[in-house]
């Protein structure tokens, strides 16, 4: 059931007025571990547990059980210990970066989009493309064979670095 005071997620994804997307922060993994603000100024995170959390949740989709978390950045810490280093953890990153990171319920979730989602959609798309056929109402006509060519010799690219 939904609650009357939460925003809905088309009023999160939405500007005032309804006008345009509003922008969300983004987390980039490719490269040096950064994240883009909203504004467009950049945060690098300091301290290799606040950095090892924003990749791991990058790579994990988004959400984390704590108790993975806990286990994933600090093996053989007890729960109790590994609770309160991750409060400690979440709170500097809070304290950084914003409003990106947040417990919700025994999950740790990350509150921003990233640059390895956004890769994995364009190479979905991208390989959906490849297999596609270029044209088929035009693929007796000349002038879409330099065309042709240009996109297979980009297909037997794409195919030798799989």
């Amino acid at each position: 059931m939904s609650n009357a005071t939460e925003p809905s997620v088309a009023a999160r994804s939405e500007a005032p007025g309804g006008l345009a997307p509003a922008r969300r922060a983004k987390v980039c993994v490719f490269g040096r571990l950064r994240v883009i603000q909203p504004d467009g100024t950049i945060c690098v995170p300091s301290g290799d547990a606040q950095r090892s959390l924003l990749v791991l949740l990058a790579l994990r989709g988004g959400a984390l059980h704590v108790e993975q978390a806990v286990d994933a950045l600090w093996p053989g810490d007890s729960v109790e210990r590994g609770n309160i280093r991750l409060g400690n953890v979440l709170s500097r990153l809070r304290e950084m970066c914003g409003e990106i990171v947040g417990r919700e319920g025994a999950s740790i979730v990350l509150d921003a989009d990233t640059d390895l989602a956004e890769f994995e959609a364009a190479a979905a798309t991208v390989l959906a493309l490849a297999a596609t056929e270029l044209a088929p109402d035009a693929v007796y006509a000349d002038w879409a064979a330099p065309v042709r060519r240009r996109l297979d010799s980009l297909r037997e690219h794409l195919a030798a670095g799989l």
